[in-house]
């Protein structure tokens, strides 16, 4: 038989789980440039041999994640053969990290972020992350398209509370902005103002169906809505979380999903090490073919910079 190398299954790694290509497409390529006769079946091995020697790497990525100041979250529908999934995101700065599982319950956020998590979880409003024990910002990004379409539809009257509510949040943003020319008295006050604000909104009563279901999401996750302002590090949205999706959601359309679930797990890593590698400005092709060489579940491959590694 023959041996492929560790640098060409690396690239197959990376044109497969961070372009999105399918092994066929792969196979025809490595044909095409490089006279490699290969087989979609020693690819899908060799990634999931890729997987199981960086299963270090991203128990690192998930310790990193674990001790982060803030941590944005998404997920996204996904496919494991016929049954309906759920890929998740994790991601700061710093480090991302995939996982994919047939659940969209609590259960997913504990066990990356563990049960000690301090940090600020960003997200949208979707109630699996309710019940997390930790500080939280709602994304004002989903806020603010749903107070839009409620204006959008609405009389001139009934639209007066979309049309409120998204000026406080705007105002609320532009402070974030302005934070830094500030003086520490003159902001620890506009920040009191734009909360008495949306207590004064949030505290009427709505006819009008729709800002009603609004008003009583937004009181719902009330003590989220302005986390952002007294948190450096924390967004007022959770835009983060949505571009690192983006490469999930173009694999997805490509792919369907995954046929199994080794193939979700090794999907989950792979895509991982490419993401986070890629936010460093680190070579993802160096780091799997590092991986492949050592052969070793221990290893750390080299995708952080030197001093979040250390």
């Amino acid at each position: 038989g023959n041996q492929v190398g560790p640098h060409a299954l690396a690239l197959a790694a990376d044109l497969k789980h961070r372009l999105g290509l399918s092994y066929r497409k792969i196979t025809d390529f490595f044909e095409a440039h490089f006279g490699l006769s290969l087989c979609a079946g020693a690819l899908v091995r060799a990634g999931q041999r890729l997987a199981r020697f960086a299963q270090g790497t991203y128990q690192a990525l998930t310790v990193i994640l674990r001790a982060s100041r803030v941590v944005y979250a998404d997920e996204t529908g996904w496919r494991i053969a016929t049954r309906s999934a759920w890929l998740w995101v994790f991601t700061n700065d710093y480090v991302t990290v995939y996982v994919i599982r047939e659940d969209r319950s609590q259960t997913v956020i504990r066990d990356i972020l563990g049960p000690f998590f301090r940090g600020v979880l960003s997200s949208d409003c979707c109630a699996s992350y309710d019940p997390i024990e930790s500080d939280k910002q709602k994304c004002q990004g989903h806020l603010l398209k749903d107070l839009s379409a409620i204006e959008a539809v609405k009389s001139p009257t009934a639209a007066r509370f979309s049309r409120q509510a998204a000026k406080i949040i705007q105002c609320a943003i532009l402070l974030k902005r302005r934070h830094p020319s500030m003086s520490t008295r003159g902001y620890a006050s506009a920040c009191g103002q734009i909360e008495a604000r949306m207590d004064r909104l949030l505290d009427k009563r709505y006819a009008d169906p729709d800002n009603r279901r609004l008003a009583n999401r937004m009181i719902k996750h009330r003590d989220h809505l302005f986390t952002f302002l007294y948190v450096e590090e924390v967004e007022p949205t959770n835009n983060a979380a949505e571009r690192a999706l983006r490469p999930a959601v173009i694999a997805r359309k490509l792919s369907a999903g995954n046929r199994s679930p080794t193939g979700a797990q090794t999907h989950g890593i792979i895509a991982s090490l490419a993401q986070t590698a890629r936010q460093n400005g680190r070579d993802f092709i160096a780091a799997a073919k590092a991986v492949l060489c050592h052969r070793d579940p221990t290893y750390i491959a080299p995708v952080l910079p030197s001093l979040v590694s250390a």
